[in-house]
């Protein structure tokens, strides 16, 4: 998750990145606080980001247990670097236990994933990663962004 390392591909995912909801909206309420966790910073203000991992279902390795369950696990990364070269990190990992009738039924929708986090305002560059511990494989990209002041 290094600035400026060479992507991996073995997994490929789009990526959104919008500014939260204000407080008052329902969208954030239905999200639990204890999902965003800002990190400590001197001197930088703080927006609160969506990242929105999209990712095609196919690509998700999930493995078979004796009794018939699926098993899938999914580490979703970010890191925002500032033009200081200062870096926020967040990771999250998913695990996917599925039933064979569960599995059956996320197999027909695209799969996404949301993250939040707090970035410093001004240029950032994000690097965003998403690793399938089943199978091995990952995916990185890095975009440029713009963090306007609250």
């Amino acid at each position: 998750m290094g600035l400026g390392a060479l992507p991996a591909t073995q997994l490929t995912f789009d990526l959104q990145a919008t500014p939260s909801p204000t407080p008052s909206s329902h969208a954030a309420s239905t999200r639990t606080s204890a999902a965003r966790r800002p990190l400590p910073t001197s001197g930088k203000a703080r927006v609160n980001y969506d990242l929105l991992f999209k990712l095609a279902q196919t690509q998700i390795t999930f493995a078979v247990t004796p009794d018939g369950m699926r098993t899938a696990m999914l580490e979703f990364d970010a890191a925002a670097y500032d033009a200081d070269g200062k870096v926020t990190v967040r990771s999250q990992t998913l695990k996917l236990p599925l039933t064979l009738e569960e599995y059956q039924d996320f197999v027909r929708t695209p799969f996404t994933f949301y993250l939040p986090i707090d970035l410093p305002t001004g240029s950032v560059t994000l690097r965003a990663g998403v690793f399938d511990t089943v199978a091995n494989r990952s995916g990185t990209l890095e975009i440029p962004l713009t963090i306007p002041g609250k």
